[in-house]
């Protein structure tokens, strides 16, 4: 009944604060038109504004492989195997076949290139959900041995880009096709002990989390976690 209690004082005070709040529309994906100008950034980056720009065709093979997904773009750029492509010689008709073969292979090749302790925290992320608590999922990453988690999840935002909003108590990840990248490693790696462990330490959060301390989005979002996991049937922190 306390949390019911809770849950209910943050709902009044998010409809006290409504008249006040900005709305944020998310751009669900690009045109064409962007999706050209994208790629045409990302190689500009890697290339040196100065270089040549990427013709029409080559473009349109990049898109061919990763999709017309703005993630997508950024992860086949991100990769050191493209970097190192383009600045031996830069992108051609004839080296397109040296990159990844499509989105998945892109994503798998540039979540290999993260840092051991990044891949660990945005597992344990994942096991969390696409939108996550910052807090318990570094809690928990530290529990599982790993050193400064919090530092890691922050990395996973900045500079490799799989998450948003760390430092703000609620997270997300940028993009589902990072989400399921990270999701599949965290099945492959973590035992259903682990995974029960890592549910365990956001409820044990979601317990002490308080409005004063943490705001009502991270309150809301914490409690409203305690009671789909307890409907789930886990409802006590692993000891």
């Amino acid at each position: 009944a306390g949390l019911l209690q809770k849950m209910d004082e943050t709902q009044a005070l998010r409809a006290e604060a409504t008249a006040s709040r900005v709305d944020v529309t998310t751009i669900s994906g690009l045109d064409e038109g962007d999706l050209f100008q994208l790629v045409r950034g990302e190689y500009a980056t890697v290339a040196g504004h100065d270089a040549e720009p990427l013709s029409g065709d080559v473009i349109s093979g990049v898109l061919r492989l990763v999709g017309v997904t703005p993630m997508g773009v950024r992860a086949l750029f991100g990769l050191e195997r493209t970097r190192h492509l383009i600045q031996d010689g830069g992108l051609t008709q004839a080296s397109l076949g040296r990159l990844p073969r499509d989105i998945e292979d892109a994503l798998r090749l540039y979540w290999d290139e993260l840092p051991g302790e990044v891949q660990t925290v945005l597992s344990v992320a994942a096991v969390a959900g696409p939108t996550f608590l910052s807090l318990p999922v570094s809690t928990a990453a530290e529990a599982a041995g790993l050193e400064l988690p919090f530092e890691s999840l922050k990395q996973g935002g900045d500079p490799y880009g799989f998450v948003r909003n760390v430092d703000s108590g609620l997270a997300t990840f940028a993009d589902p096709i990072f989400y399921d990248t990270a999701k599949r490693e965290a099945d492959d790696t973590f035992t259903s002990t682990q995974c029960d462990s890592i549910r365990a330490a956001i409820i044990e959060y979601a317990v002490d989390v308080s409005l004063g301390a943490h705001g009502a989005a991270v309150c809301e979002f914490a409690w409203a976690t305690h009671v789909r996991f307890a409907s789930e049937g886990l409802t006590d922190c692993a000891r």
